[in-house]
């Protein structure tokens, strides 16, 4: 590189690290749960397309409504990581499944799989498991397991939206990784909410970002703001 030039390493301080991403749409049955399904997907999507222009890679569970946004968004970006020769290896997302509901995933899905665009790993379902709630905790809680073991080795995590497993992934993240930074995006609603609520004065959150982190709308902004702050708490 001559002097003077830009290094184009220094705009992409996630190259080699993941970023865990746990995010869904609540379904039938939480009504209770103020949430907007729009919002939840500009903040997956402003996400996603933050972390990859950072060089970092997502890695999530297969929520129905995620899988196939995320693998959209990846089609959209995956021109510009080529014209500015940032392609590694890994795929933009790898998510993991349980082979409970590989019978159920969309046509879309295996073609934008089918394309490159993302990975799909399916994991092992335990043995009287059904794919409906309430009757898949096992299968799920071994999906998870294999989605945040230590070989994956994620530098942090983001939750959006989602039901019940948010916190569930957010207890498993904490257990596993409790030296990491989490980010609980409010604004969407849903669970993420209550969970930013909850973060908003402890350890894990700064002074001044546990406002904007509950309320802000400005979804790029933001994720470039916990780029900054991830970076920042674990180096490099």
């Amino acid at each position: 590189m001559s002097r003077g030039q830009p290094d184009p390493e220094a705009r992409r301080p996630l190259r080699g690290r993941r970023v865990f991403l746990s995010a869904s749409i609540p379904g039938k049955g939480w009504d209770d749960v103020e949430f907007d399904p729009l919002e939840i997907t500009d903040a997956v999507i402003a996400c996603a397309s933050t972390m990859w222009t950072a060089g970092g890679r997502i890695l999530c569970g297969g929520h129905p409504a995620i899988t196939p946004l995320l693998l959209r968004a990846a089609q959209d970006f995956r021109p510009v990581a080529e014209s500015n020769q940032a392609t590694d290896d890994e795929p933009l997302v790898t998510i993991y499944q349980s082979e409970l509901y590989e019978g159920r995933i969309p046509d879309e899905t295996k073609r934008l799989q089918a394309a490159g665009l993302g990975r799909i790993a399916f994991v092992r379902a335990v043995p009287g498991d059904r794919p409906d709630r309430h009757h898949n905790a096992a299968s799920l809680a071994l999906m998870r397991q294999a989605m945040l073991a230590p070989q994956n080795d994620p530098a942090f995590a983001i939750f959006i939206g989602g039901m019940d497993g948010i916190i569930t992934e957010y207890q498993e993240y904490r257990r596993l990784y409790n030296d990491r930074p989490v980010y609980a995006i409010g604004a969407p609603g849903a669970m993420a909410r209550r969970l930013a609520a909850e973060l908003m004065n402890t350890e894990y959150y700064r002074p001044g970002n546990g406002e904007a982190l509950l309320n802000s709308a400005e979804y790029t902004t933001l994720m470039n703001d916990i780029v900054a702050d991830a970076i920042d708490r674990i180096g490099y």
